[in-house]
């Protein structure tokens, strides 16, 4: 289920792997995060959630007490990959992360029953990298709808410059209210 597996081990001071209820995740990335700021990564650690098992993303103690916090974000049955993790500095400081140290608890909870519909959606099989946020758009085709995971938004782009480079690309117009070149005049 987590791969490389680890017992209780110790990284400058901070546990991770098995603990009492919980396994211990450890970051794959060099982060610094300025005061306010966030950042995504990914860990070291790979999972495997069967369908009868269900997993919580939860702060570790340590961290928090610096003001580094971890999105509490949940894993459906069935997801396979790394896990992107989201952090975010309530601090006044910044906070430096050093790739291998344990920055982040993962729940597991077995579910009375297998689930009949694992977990197949557009973040399963992430790479071992950050993956940002991917958004999914539904094509009709002959009456049946298909799903399409555009690429995640680069920095700085906006959901309507993808949607106008899809409308672009498909040789059809944008279904915004607003046309772009109103928005664009608007802005100035």
């Amino acid at each position: 289920m987590v791969y490389p597996y680890s017992e209780r081990e110790l990284f400058h001071g901070m546990s991770y792997g098995l603990g009492p209820a919980s396994y211990d995740f450890r970051i794959d990335q060099d982060l610094t995060i300025p005061s306010g700021g966030f950042k995504l990564c990914s860990t070291v650690e790979r999972v495997r959630i069967p369908n009868f098992i269900a997993a919580r993303v939860c702060d570790k103690s340590s961290w928090a007490r610096l003001g580094l916090v971890v999105q509490n974000t949940h894993f459906d049955p069935g997801f396979q990959g790394y896990p992107t993790i989201e952090l975010t500095n309530h601090s006044k400081k910044t906070i430096k992360i050093k790739c291998g140290m344990p920055i982040c608890q993962f729940v597991f909870e077995y579910l009375d029953y297998p689930t009949q519909k694992p977990y197949r959606g557009k973040y399963n099989y992430q790479p071992a990298k950050p993956v940002e946020a991917i958004y999914e758009s539904v094509q009709r085709k002959k009456g049946r709808a298909r799903r399409i995971y555009p690429k995640a938004l680069s920095e700085g782009s906006t959901q309507c410059e993808i949607d106008s480079k899809k409308a672009r690309n498909t040789k059809r117009k944008c279904d915004h209210k607003v046309s772009h070149s109103k928005r664009k005049q608007s802005r100035k």
